[in-house]
């Protein structure tokens, strides 16, 4: 559904959104679609060529996908700026970008294959464009929401069958930049036992009807540790975590879940700290804020509705869409194929 009201870009910048080789797109596609935005998804290159000047707003790439191919990402990139549109490298894993060769992430900082990077941490974001866009992960609405819940049914606290949970990848054999995190499960299970507390911690194939009845079931649940903290070339060595919040810090809260997660420094940009947004520093400051929740339960509930408001009033990807929208608007200005209003 067109959602006219929201939509932050005037006529005559283009209605095609090109968006290539970028995983986990659907969100952001339903998010331009409904401000009325036709959305190509992996065109062949063939399809561009049918395009005439002013048709493409924008085009969003991986940088992981592209630098691979250097030279066809900069005629992909020459093709988008005669259309009319900025090139855009969208990087979700920084700061340790997919773990990218030394040589690639050289290429990227010294030679111009995006007109602006967009990323979801600012760490090691100012050396691959002029034009930087924070653009966090957000909340898949479809599939993370109250599901027939309310806040208010939320508040019994009878209905809730874990004190503490978690789900996602947790195998270090299948998935080596996990092993943090099944380290740091290994040692909480024996404390959450000592403490005689519930708790649940599943695989990533968790199906999704279960994950939001487990989010809402659950008085705590965790976030701690993600790939894009210690997936380096050559290994993890000590590197500072990733800035970045985790789909889950989105998508929890959208469901009225309590999220507690490891320290994120965005977590400042995108929540008020304290009163949407609790975290923890280590693993003693995980057992006690975990103490502390269970056991003001009224409390850990304002956090949880606060931070429930919050997304979906800022975090939602038709959100991240707007914002690269109006990126777009700029970049068009800036480029002189539109006029800059001065509402004289």
């Amino acid at each position: 559904m067109v959602d006219s009201q929201r939509n932050p870009t005037p006529d005559g910048i283009g209605r095609i959104v090109v968006i290539r080789g970028i995983w986990n797109i659907d969100p952001l596609v339903l998010g331009f679609e409904k401000l009325g935005y036709e959305v190509w998804v992996d065109p062949p290159d063939s399809e561009l060529e049918r395009l005439s000047h002013g048709e493409v707003v924008a085009c969003l790439s991986n940088i992981h996908t592209d630098i691979k191919r250097p030279f066809h990402s900069l005629a992909i990139k020459k093709r988008i700026n005669r259309l009319g549109a900025p090139f855009i490298f969208w990087d979700r894993d920084g700061p340790s970008h997919m773990g990218e060769k030394a040589w690639r992430i050289w290429l990227l900082k010294h030679v111009a294959f995006m007109d602006a990077y967009a990323t979801h941490t600012m760490q090691d974001a100012g050396k691959f464009a002029d034009e930087v866009i924070y653009l966090p992960n957000a909340v898949w609405e479809e599939r993370y929401n109250l599901a027939g819940a309310t806040l208010e049914s939320l508040r019994d606290r009878s209905q809730y069958r874990y004190d503490v949970s978690f789900f996602g990848r947790i195998d270090p054999v299948k998935y080596p930049e996990t092993e943090l995190r099944a380290k740091f499960v290994a040692r909480l299970k024996p404390a959450l036992e000592a403490m005689k507390l519930r708790y649940f911690f599943g695989d990533h194939n968790t199906p999704l009807q279960a994950q939001v009845e487990l989010i809402q079931t659950s008085v705590i649940n965790l976030s701690f540790y993600a790939g894009c903290d210690v997936r380096y070339q050559g290994g993890y060595h000590g590197e500072p975590f990733s800035w970045g919040l985790p789909e889950r810090c989105f998508g929890v809260p959208a469901c009225g879940g309590f999220l507690l997660s490891d320290e994120r420094a965005h977590a400042f940009d995108d929540f008020v700290v304290d009163s949407e947004w609790a975290s923890f520093t280590d693993f003693d400051d995980c057992l006690e804020k975990i103490r502390y929740h269970v056991d003001n339960f009224d409390v850990t509930r304002r956090i949880a509705e606060a931070a429930h408001h919050r997304v979906m009033a800022e975090h939602r990807y038709v959100h991240r869409a707007e914002k690269l929208l109006r990126f777009c608007l700029y970049w068009k200005q800036k480029q002189g194929l539109i006029e800059v209003p001065t509402g004289l």
